[in-house]
């Protein structure tokens, strides 16, 4: 067939027909071609969040319409984590995160490893602050079998003492691997400064001299505490939210409603704190900071959306060759980063937690002095937005917070992330603000005090006390 296809292929034929300049004015762009279908046709039907809860408290969130095509992704998100430590326990919610789909009291950890292969399903956890988050990935026809085996690793893990040795050097392997990434070091510190050490200010990962001395005990009484129905949040994409009620009531109905604590309210106090010493061998900058602020939690949404705005407007730059040309365009960029060749990067962030939030800026140089001017330039451009921000600014800002946020539902895993978030955070899902409000945030940032943080040779680097608002 392909010689004969070939052999009546008429090459002459070919060129005089696509080398002829009229060709192309045979084809008319200003209509439709004849039998084309309208866009309604072809226009697919928008699936719409809905959401249950079963008789216990436990929270469903799903979706109207399901394809057979896309993979399915189903989330168990727990209400707690670092913030809900205590000293004593400091360092469980990492512990439980390394103990996911390890042995359970019914299938050894081959067993549960072999059956999770059969069904083709890709499995992850993480653990943050404020919640611990058990994730898979399959096909919608295995999500039954990978729903069961999801529910007995987090509710019957096996927690004896006898497991914990290879779960230690997991974790001293974590710590070994962050303690080499000062962006990991400077969020740790800088947390731990803003909040005092406490709430929020407790450390994501496990203090160094917690990790011989956490008991197994420890972990399943934590979990007895507040793996409780009322802070359990079930989110399934492409799934229907009726199998899933069903799938849920199995596996998770016979969990008790337990008493619902008041967490501790986060109070931001600002400070110093300053780290004289260098490790990073494959790092081209010397000295790294971060200045932080205090920010808004998502119960007052629309002040924590204007601070989304304010770091987009305030952006990201970068004297490396490799940076997009959308960081060249960022005030960080024009009129902060560009003014020294000392500079390497700066960036601006604002996190977002349940009753608080920390807005912050990095900055990573070849010297103190470098970053001396950095700080002072940085918080420049934050009083003059609060002074005067104008209207096409402010929209291209907004446009790329909303295209962050449109863009990050694209992908099915962050489609069920931004849905259980959506339920569990409700004031997040309406992102409008103004420029007035935005102008404001700026304010209220600088008549706060500031935290700043720092790493590495910090000859010249200044503390809180040398900064004057």
């Amino acid at each position: 067939m392909l010689k004969t296809a070939f052999k009546n292929f008429n090459k002459a034929r070919f060129l005089r027909y696509y080398s002829n300049p009229h060709t192309l004015n045979e084809i008319p762009l200003n209509k439709w071609f004849p039998a084309t279908p309208s866009i309604t046709e072809i226009q697919p039907q928008a699936s719409q969040m809905t959401t249950a809860k079963l008789p216990n408290g436990i929270k469903l969130v799903g979706e109207t319409l399901t394809s057979r095509i896309a993979p399915s992704v189903i989330s168990v998100r727990v209400e707690t984590g670092s913030r809900y430590e205590t000293y004593e326990n400091s360092g469980t919610s990492h512990f439980i995160h390394r103990f996911f789909f390890s042995a359970t009291n019914v299938r050894t950890r081959v067993r549960l490893v072999t059956e999770l292969q059969k069904t083709g399903a890709l499995v992850s956890a993480s653990a943050g602050r404020e919640e611990i988050v058990y994730r898979a990935e399959c096909l919608q026809e295995a999500v039954p079998r990978v729903f069961e085996l999801l529910s007995d690793s987090i509710l019957s893990s096996r927690l004896i003492e006898y497991d914990m040795p290879p779960h230690r050097e997991e974790v001293k392997l974590d710590l070994e691997h962050y303690a080499m990434n000062p962006k990991m070091i400077l969020n740790e510190a800088l947390h731990q400064t803003a909040f005092n050490g406490k709430t929020l200010g407790r450390p994501l990962l496990c203090p160094p001299h917690q990790v011989e001395l956490l008991k197994a005990k420890q972990i399943v009484e934590f979990m007895d505490e507040y793996y409780t129905p009322e802070r359990i949040t079930i989110t399934a994409n492409n799934f229907p939210i009726e199998d899933l009620s069903k799938l849920a009531m199995i596996y998770y109905g016979t969990l008790e409603p337990g008493k619902m604590k008041e967490k501790e309210t986060p109070v931001y106090t600002g400070g110093d704190c300053q780290m004289h010493e260098y490790n990073f061998e494959d790092c081209e900058a010397k000295v790294y900071t971060a200045i932080g602020f205090k920010g808004e939690g998502s119960e007052t949404s629309r002040s924590c959306h204007a601070l989304n705005v304010l770091a987009a407007i305030l952006g990201e730059g970068s004297n490396k060759y490799t940076r997009s040309t959308l960081g060249k365009a960022s005030i960080l960029h024009r009129n902060v980063v560009s003014k020294d060749p000392g500079l390497h990067e700066a960036k601006a962030y604002n996190t977002i937690y349940s009753d608080a939030g920390l807005f912050s800026v990095f900055l990573s140089g070849e010297n103190g002095k470098s970053i001396r001017d950095g700080i002072y330039r940085v918080l420049e451009e934050i009083h003059r937005i609060s002074q005067n921000l104008d209207d096409e600014t402010f929209e291209r800002a907004f446009n790329r917070v909303k295209f962050l946020r449109e863009s990050s539902k694209e992908s099915t895993s962050g489609l069920n992330e931004y849905m259980s978030t959506i339920v569990n955070r409700p004031g997040l899902e309406d992102i409008s603000t103004s420029p007035s409000e935005v102008k404001k945030a700026a304010e209220n940032l600088l008549n706060n005090k500031i935290t700043l943080v720092s790493y590495g040779y910090l000859k010249d680097v200044p503390t809180t006390h040398d900064i004057k608002l």
